[in-house]
């Protein structure tokens, strides 16, 4: 298994902190259908979606599925919203500081630096039985480090199903400092991680599709590729050519000079379309609402979306 951070350390040549590139959100492209198959009575429903604004702030909208008066607006709300267990609940991460230590050494001498940490969780704001909150991820116990810096990002939602990248920055007073990244799919119905890379059906294909590109990739940086063999680190949802799709995201170990920030220290990436895992398929239909939304707000990026369940008839 590909550790979080491969520990060789050849061609490292820079004490500075590594730069990652973000995760790229995917312009949204929807095109307006209606939904077909086993899974188009899931679309019938109120539908909660969250999009980010180019500042990269954070809505939710409810949609109906009944006719609106021309001209209405979907009602909006702050934050990231999401419908599981018959309640709705909110996205919430915080910060939280932990103790660093100085460098002192012959060679390395600096004061403490930053030490934060992020905890994320689900939070019940409408009435429902059950927990109140789900802690989603937990902070990391990190001890004798110079600089900490770890953060939780929702990359994106399909049903109760949360897709979510973990990343921390450590400084030990080595040489440099390293990035971790993490991947976990959270099901809010179940309030816990489901694994989905061990379940993907193309799963020897796309490994098989990635190593040429791994090693040309490597070869243009400047540096071969590490001993650990490719792994796939991360299934991300995306909007391509008016349909819901997903990439794999396949990595293998570098030279830390040669990382190219998609993923861990010392390690490159490349990203492939993929077959989705089983336990996904109940949520990849674009509701009708939501396919609409999306055509009339094209200055947003839809970050995912669920179905609430109808209220029972009153008697």
């Amino acid at each position: 298994m590909l550790p979080m951070v491969a520990l060789a350390a050849w061609g490292c040549t820079s004490s500075a902190r590594p730069t990652r590139s973000p995760t790229p959100f995917a312009p949204v492209v929807v095109e307006t259908k209606p939904v077909e198959g086993p899974h188009a009575a899931a679309a019938t429903g109120t539908t909660l979606v969250w999009a980010r604004a180019k500042d990269g702030t954070a809505s939710s909208y409810r949609l109906s599925s009944a006719p609106s008066p021309a001209g209405s607006a979907a009602p909006v709300t702050p934050g990231i919203q999401i419908a599981a267990q018959g309640a709705t609940w909110v996205w919430t991460t915080r910060s939280e500081r932990v103790p660093t230590r100085p460098c002192d050494f012959d060679l390395t001498h600096a004061p403490a630096q930053r030490g934060q940490v992020t905890r994320a969780t689900l939070v019940r704001t409408s009435p429902g039985g059950g927990v109140n909150e789900q802690l989603v991820v937990p902070p990391p116990t990190i001890e004798d480090a110079n600089e900490v810096d770890h953060s939780v990002t929702l990359l994106f939602t399909l049903g109760p199903l949360l897709f979510i990248e973990e990343q921390t920055y450590e400084y030990s007073c080595g040489a440099h400092g390293s990035i971790s990244s993490a991947f976990i799919v959270w099901d809010a119905n179940e309030g816990k991680a489901v694994n989905v890379l061990d379940r993907l059906p193309d799963e020897p294909a796309l490994i098989k599709r990635a190593e040429p590109k791994l090693e040309a990739d490597a070869l243009e940086a400047g540096g071969p590729l590490g001993q650990e063999p490719p792994q796939i680190t991360e299934l991300l949802p995306v909007f391509r050519d008016g349909q819901l799709r997903f990439e794999a995201q396949i990595t293998t170990s570098s030279c830390y000079a040669c990382s190219d920030g998609l993923w861990s220290s010392y390690t490159r990436s490349v990203r492939l379309e993929a077959e989705p895992p089983p336990v996904v398929a109940p949520w990849i239909a674009v509701p009708p609402t939501v396919a609409a939304f999306a055509r009339d707000h094209k200055d947003v990026t839809i970050g995912g979306w669920s179905t609430e369940e109808a209220s029972p008839p009153t008697k």
